[in-house]
């Protein structure tokens, strides 16, 4: 992990311990961990997040790349339709879905 990416999760961390709820720091740092293959704890992260506030679409389709990366097919499918439900013109769930029913 870069210094750069390190003191971003350390501060994400640090914001979180403040305040739970904070949406936005739980965004960036499920992101962040996305990005950096940590995929197990992105998950974990993004979760987190949509037990707070469950319609947050790009939320939801993040869970269903990470369930997708995680080899979860099924659960990733099922994800994507969820956030479908949000957001039926979204183009990066529909092509995130028809990805994983061709797999």
């Amino acid at each position: 992990v870069g210094l750069r990416n390190s003191d971003a999760l350390v501060g994400y961390d640090r914001v979180i311990a403040l305040r739970h709820d904070h949406l936005d720091a739980l965004w960036r740092r499920a992101t962040l961990l996305h990005a950096l293959g940590r995929l197990a704890e992105a998950l974990e992260g993004v979760e987190r997040l949509l037990r707070l506030n469950d319609a947050l679409v790009a939320a939801v389709r993040l869970r269903g790349v990470l369930l997708a990366e995680l080899g979860r097919r099924q659960e990733a499918v099922v994800a994507f339709d969820r956030a479908l439900t949000l957001d039926p013109h979204d183009a990066d769930t529909l092509s995130n879905r028809g990805n994983q029913l061709c797999a």
